[in-house]
């Protein structure tokens, strides 16, 4: 069976995971909390909690690809509204979804108002991850 037509439950929610296309290896994501794992530690517990810094890294940069962030914000890619973020590391070379979700709502939902075309963090996600399924 392909790993595409695999149905995984969300470890964090229990809701549906959706496959990421054109991933290098298969990343399931789930739409509701954004929580990911790969194909190949779907099914082990112990080695879904080993999922490492890159590989969550990974899923971010797919999602906002450089044409979502043209058409919904006023910058050309991920990176760059990462960079100007103030409520995360200038040094870090790119944001993890866990470092977005320790940017308190409030703040992170301003930020998002300001500088993009939606009203929440959550909006923006969910737009990316359905943009991205339709891919």
């Amino acid at each position: 069976m392909e790993s595409e037509k695999k149905k995984f439950s969300c470890p964090k929610c229990g809701e549906h995971m959706y496959p990421l296309p054109e991933s290098e290896q298969p990343i399931y994501v789930c739409k509701l909390c954004g929580c990911s794992i790969t194909d190949n530690n779907a099914n082990n517990p112990k080695k879904r909690a080993k999922n490492d810094i890159f590989e969550k890294q990974k899923l971010l940069e797919p999602l906002f690809s450089d044409a979502f962030m043209q058409k919904y914000t006023e910058f050309p890619c991920f990176k760059d509204f990462i960079k100007e973020c103030p409520f995360i590391e200038s040094t870090k070379p790119f944001a993890t979804y866990e470092d977005i979700e320790h940017i308190p709502k409030r703040k992170l939902n301003g930020y998002v108002k300001i500088k993009t075309k939606f009203n929440t963090w959550n909006d923006m996600f969910e737009t990316a991850v359905e943009s991205y399924l339709r891919m």
